[in-house]
């Protein structure tokens, strides 16, 4: 899968989140930039977890709504540090490149999801829409 422009982003997102004088000040919303961080990890992870169990031959249940797992994501990662956050984003976005480039083409567009019809390269997409929806809203701060 191309994930050139998913790489690009998370390039630029470091980049200007490393540049971010203030972590806690409220940006997005009712959102940190470390709350920003925090949510972007969480989805990181559960597309990690839907991409592994797709390789796997499992479709992984989508459960909840966007918002909840949009709450959850940011409180559960509260009580870290934002080195902690901020290394967490860094490991959990290389990881879920590098499963995204090493998933065959067979499977980019099979469904991720028991009961969503989202495929593999629809979530890239999916993924690049946010990474840049909060990239610029990151860098209108700086």
């Amino acid at each position: 899968m191309n994930t050139k422009e998913l790489l690009k982003l998370r390039q630029e997102l470091i980049t200007s989140i490393d540049q971010f004088a203030d972590n806690e000040k409220k940006i997005f919303d009712q959102w940190s930039l470390k709350d920003i961080i925090a949510h972007l990890s969480g989805w990181n992870l559960i597309t990690l977890t839907a991409l592994h169990n797709l390789k796997l031959g499992t479709l992984t249940p989508w459960g909840k709504g966007v918002q909840e797992i949009n709450k959850e994501n940011v409180q559960s990662r509260l009580s870290k540090t934002w080195q902690e956050v901020r290394q967490e984003f860094i490991e959990s976005s290389q990881k879920l490149l590098s499963e995204y480039e090493t998933l065959s083409d067979d499977l980019s567009t099979k469904f991720l999801y028991r009961n969503k019809r989202y495929t593999p390269l629809k979530f890239l997409q999916i993924d690049i829409d946010h990474y840049r929806e909060h990239l610029y809203k990151i860098k209108s701060y700086l």
